[in-house]
């Protein structure tokens, strides 16, 4: 009774605050939170929040650890493909229409809000939709939770297959090559990397580790890009949903602390 009890209210809490925003032949589902300039602690920041895999219906991650922040925050729901379990924001039918709106929803709210950080976060999913999402943005501050990165191979599994069609289409192993080297041609060719951080919460001993994480620690390092470790212990990777909570809030009360301190003395 007490979990119906809370699914109940966050489909209530979720039709509240659900919008709709169009483009590129589809649409994307997102929550937004303005920052509230009448309380105390506010900042112009501008967090992006990024959804994990879930095995049913897609949900939004971390609003509720991200409500103690008076900044702006806004939340996109990945529900595509057929199972609605999402194409890690890049689909849709292989056109990457979904991606290219992500990138254009984004830049719309950073030109109206003008924000001093923008924040990419998001873990498993949600992570690899983060720093995906996030390099294509000058001075983007990445906050990544055991992300994947060969994701055509990741992704090539009965059970993920559906995911895996509605990004690429054709499931050809030359097809899935290409998914596993996208990121990291886009991390190699990224022209912002010498201006961005990334905040990458893992643990070395659970399977994403050897098989993404590895690769794509070196690739970001050899990119420019500035990388902060944080390294756990844990040995599942579903345990990345106990860690990176508290990881995420420390990360993103230190990037508000230092850009006040640094407004502070602007203002001297």
């Amino acid at each position: 009774m007490e979990l119906s009890l809370k699914a109940l209210q966050q489909k209530f809490f979720q039709l509240c605050h659900e919008r709709v925003w169009r483009g590129e032949g589809t649409r994307l589902k997102y929550m937004y939170f303005p920052m509230d300039p009448h309380k105390p602690g506010g900042a112009n920041i501008l967090l992006v929040g990024f959804q994990g895999c879930h095995d049913r219906e897609a949900r939004y991650n971390y609003v509720r650890t991200c409500a103690q922040f008076n900044i702006h925050r806004l939340f996109i729901k990945d529900d595509f493909a057929p199972n609605g379990r999402g194409s890690y924001y890049l689909g849709e039918h292989g056109q990457y229409n979904v991606e290219r709106l992500v990138h254009s929803m984004v830049q719309d709210f950073m030109d109206r809000l003008q924000p001093e950080k923008t924040l990419f976060i998001g873990s498993s999913k949600g992570g690899y939709g983060a720093i995906n999402c996030g390099i294509e943005f000058e001075n983007a501050v990445i906050i990544a939770g055991a992300p994947q990165y060969r994701l055509g191979t990741y992704l090539d599994k009965p059970a993920n297959r559906p995911n895996l069609a509605d990004i690429i289409v054709d499931l050809t192993p030359e097809n899935i090559a290409a998914l596993d080297h996208r990121l990291e041609r886009k991390i190699a060719e990224n022209p912002y990397a010498a201006t961005q951080t990334c905040y990458l919460h893992y643990s070395n001993r659970e399977h994403t580790y050897e098989k993404h994480i590895r690769d794509l620690l070196r690739d970001l390092k050899a990119s420019g890009m500035t990388v902060y470790e944080d390294v756990a212990d844990y040995a599942e990777h579903g345990d990345v949903g106990k860690y990176y909570p508290h990881f995420l809030s420390e990360t993103v009360c230190a990037i508000i602390s230092s850009i006040k301190t640094d407004s502070g003395r602007r203002e001297v």
